[in-house]
């Protein structure tokens, strides 16, 4: 039910336009001076989405209602409605300066009410469906489609950020660079319909096995990114031990049967970071995820990295081929 403001220190008046809109099914709120109508419209989340404002109300004027909600521009748009027996031109061109989307003139007759109404609803309406528009774009330019995580160049950025924030105030961070064991094989036995199951299954799990202010991408094919913040050498390998070990507890449903998964992670521990490191961090946990490929899967291998052995470090494995 759409909310709906009446700002008027005309208590008969107010009645009739509030009794009129109820009945129209709008849910209306009343205001009866000007300070108390802004406290309303500038509320966080119960604000109404349309308010009929009167010109002349003491506290502060409607004009002044109108600019002050204006000024607020960051919270949702309010369609405001100036009502006053001021039907001059000039004073029409007042209250639309000062922010008002239209214009009531008194005595307010009700097919006009109804009509103004109605331009207002489909107005906030309007707007609601391209916010909705907005927030779904960007959350598919920044997350996978497949898993729901962070994709490759949003978790990078937020690495970014984590290592600015580390250079900023110093500490360890901790990533983990996380690769499904035997996958090509589990999509060529069960289909690739199945391994996309198995990348979801995997992502769900992996959310689980973090803690909440830790950060996963899918960083590629079935490697995952994990982005540990104030993550010491101990924290670090509790944290790859642990998401191997719920995953390995924890069967796929893989052609009508509970298929075991397990994963590989190569996790670096790095302290007093420094920007511009992010692509050799990254080489540096995929080197040792290349190490726990090789000495045997399902298990993590850890490595604490200085400054300067990063800078130093050849290319990566990622470049040869890899032990699925």
């Amino acid at each position: 039910m759409l909310k709906v403001l009446i700002a008027d220190d005309d208590v008969v008046a107010s009645t009739l336009v509030k009794g009129l809109l109820e009945s129209w099914g709008f849910q209306v709120t009343v205001a009866r001076d000007g300070e108390e109508a802004v406290a309303i419209l500038l509320h966080p989340t119960e604000a109404p989405r349309i308010a009929i404002v009167d010109w002349s109300m003491p506290g502060c004027s409607g004009l002044d209602v109108c600019r002050r909600v204006r000024l607020n521009s960051e919270r949702g748009y309010t369609y405001l409605i100036m009502a006053t027996a001021r039907g001059e031109r000039k004073d029409i061109l007042e209250g639309l300066s000062a922010g008002a989307d239209d214009y009531l003139v008194k005595p307010i007759l009700a097919a006009e009410l109804r009509a103004r109404i109605e331009i207002g609803k489909r107005i906030v309406n309007l707007q609601e469906q391209l916010l909705s528009a907005l927030a779904s774009a960007r959350y598919q330019a920044s997350h996978d489609s497949l898993t729901g995580l962070w994709n490759r160049s949003a978790v990078i950025e937020q690495l970014t950020a984590v290592l600015a924030r580390c250079e900023r105030e110093g500490g360890a961070v901790g990533l983990l660079l996380a690769d499904i064991d035997y996958f090509k094989r589990l999509n060529d036995t069960y289909g690739h319909h199945a391994g996309d199951n198995v990348l979801r299954h995997v992502a769900r799990l992996l959310r689980c096995a973090v803690r909440v202010y830790d950060i996963v991408g899918r960083y590629g094919g079935d490697e995952f990114l994990i982005i540990a913040p104030a993550c010491d050498l101990y924290d670090i390998t509790q944290l790859g031990e642990r998401m191997c070990d719920l995953i390995a507890k924890s069967p796929a449903e893989l052609g009508g049967r509970a298929e075991k998964v397990t994963i590989s992670v190569g996790a670096v521990n790095v302290q007093s970071c420094v920007l511009g490191n992010e692509n050799r961090l990254i080489d540096a946990a995929d080197a040792v995820l290349y190490q726990a490929k090789n000495e045997g899967r399902n298990r993590v291998c850890v490595e604490t990295m200085r400054l300067d052995k990063i800078a130093g470090l050849p290319p990566s494995p990622a470049h040869q081929e890899k032990p699925v």
